[in-house]
């Protein structure tokens, strides 16, 4: 670790600090806020979960998940800040800590999962990896099999602020939807070159996908949304020869598509 950059929307520069002592000599795989905003957790690619006090950034723990060189680790707090879960994609492996005194409670082995995220509800804990997206009761801690359909290695996931969507990016380049309650899947798209790497909901209906590089990009899941942005950009109407091709009756004009109701 470097140092640390805060960025808010309405500032153009971020805060930047100095960082803590890093306790590994290992590069970040990732980083977790705790939803009080109270701990900062990271996972390195040599193998090793760390939690520090995000204000005054003493390490408040050390835990490694196993040795080796490369390997990167997942981390992820449940919605009340008071597990943590850290995975290993090399060894199948998630363990849970208590997130302020980093006791193990539970070890769990499961084919997954490069990134997780907990339902906001903590109810369930879905996870992507080289076998696709995962959901875990975590009650039990045992694989919920809801998700129809296999899309392969998963690069990202999310889950949206309701709890009923899950969205994932495809090492294949497509971005996907589920209904977290039945599996079913509702969308799937792919962005073009390149391929998506990082998804995030901005909102219920919204979706931000991200490339390895370029712009980022919004997403509205929103079926009556995306009627109303296609009749807007809609140019003119049917010709009577479009029409009659496709049995079109009555003809409607530009004004006729652009309010129609469904």
């Amino acid at each position: 670790m470097q140092g640390l950059c805060v960025w808010t929307h309405h500032a153009a520069n971020p805060r930047c600090a100095n960082p803590p002592r890093t306790p590994f000599a290992h590069d970040l795989s990732d980083l977790a806020f705790s939803s009080d905003g109270s701990l900062l957790a990271s996972g390195g690619w040599g193998g090793t979960v760390v939690v520090w006090n995000s204000s005054t950034g003493e390490m408040l723990w050390n835990r490694p998940l196993g040795m080796g060189d490369d390997i990167p680790v997942s981390v992820a707090f449940s919605p009340d800040s008071r597990r943590l879960v850290g995975a290993r994609e090399d060894r199948s492996l998630i363990v849970v800590f208590d997130a302020r005194t980093g006791k193990e409670i539970k070890r769990i082995r499961l084919e997954c999962c490069w990134q997780m995220r907990f339902t906001p509800n903590g109810r369930y804990l879905v996870g992507g990896g080289f076998k696709g997206v995962m959901v875990v009761d975590t009650g039990s801690w045992k694989v919920v099999p809801v998700l129809k359909g296999d899309e392969g290695s998963i690069k990202d996931v999310e889950i949206s602020p309701d709890g009923t969507v899950i969205g994932s990016a495809g090492q294949d380049g497509f971005v996907r939807t589920w209904d977290l309650a039945s599996g079913a899947p509702l969308q799937a798209f792919s962005v073009g070159e390149p391929p998506a790497q990082d998804v995030e909901f901005l909102d219920d209906d919204r979706l931000l996908v991200r490339g390895y590089s370029g712009p980022i990009l919004m997403y509205t899941l929103d079926s009556d949304r995306l009627l109303e942005i296609a009749r807007s950009r809609v140019t003119r109407g049917f010709t009577q020869t479009e029409c009659q091709t496709y049995h079109i009756d009555p003809c409607p004009d530009l004004a006729a598509i652009q309010h129609e109701e469904d």
